[in-house]
C-alpha cells in the first residue's frame, strides 16, 4: 500500500490496481468552496495515475450534499475527470449516518446518468467493496 496523501481530512493510497479516497468525519468541517476544493484534487489522482478501479471510502463522511453541490460534482468531477480517466469501475463503501447516505446514493444515481461507463457499486464495508474491485482483472 502506497499512501500519497493524507491530512485531517482525508486518506489517498493506491494498492493493487486500486485508488482509494478515505474521507474522515473533519470534512464537516470545511465550506463548500474547501470542500470541493479537495473533491477535486483528491478525484484529479485518476488522470494523474491512470487507474481504472476506485474505492471511494466514504463509511465517516457527514458531508451535506446539496444539489447546487451535486451539479457541481457532476460537471466538474463526473464529466470533467472521471469521463477524462480511464476509471471503469467504482465501488462506495457507504456513510453509516442515514442523510449522508441518501446524499452519496442520489450523487451515484445522477453519476450513472452522466457516465453509465463506470460500473458502480455500494457495499456496508470496505473488505466486500475490494473484493468486487479485485474480481475483475480486465476492467
Amino acid at each position: 500500500m502506497k499512501v500519497i496523501e493524507e491530512n485531517k481530512y482525508y486518506k489517498v493510497q493506491i494498492f493493487d490496481d486500486i485508488l482509494e479516497i478515505k474521507w474522515f468525519p473533519t470534512i464537516e468541517e470545511l465550506d463548500e468552496e474547501e470542500y470541493k476544493k479537495l473533491l477535486y484534487k483528491t478525484h484529479a489522482y485518476l488522470l494523474d495515475y491512470d487507474y481504472t478501479k476506485l474505492l471511494e471510502n466514504t463509511q465517516d463522511f457527514f458531508y451535506p450534499l446539496t444539489q447546487d453541490l451535486i451539479d457541481w460534482i457532476k460537471k466538474e468531477i463526473t464529466l470533467g475527470i472521471f469521463n477524462n480517466s480511464k476509471l471503469k469501475r467504482m465501488a462506495y463503501v457507504m456513510p453509516k449516518d442515514m442523510l449522508s447516505k441518501l446524499g452519496v446514493e442520489n450523487l451515484v444515481d445522477q453519476a450513472r446518468l452522466e457516465n453509465p461507463y463506470v460500473i458502480r457499486l455500494y457495499f456496508d464495508n470496505r473488505e466486500d467493496a475490494i473484493k468486487w474491485l479485485k474480481k475483475s482483472t480486465n476492467n
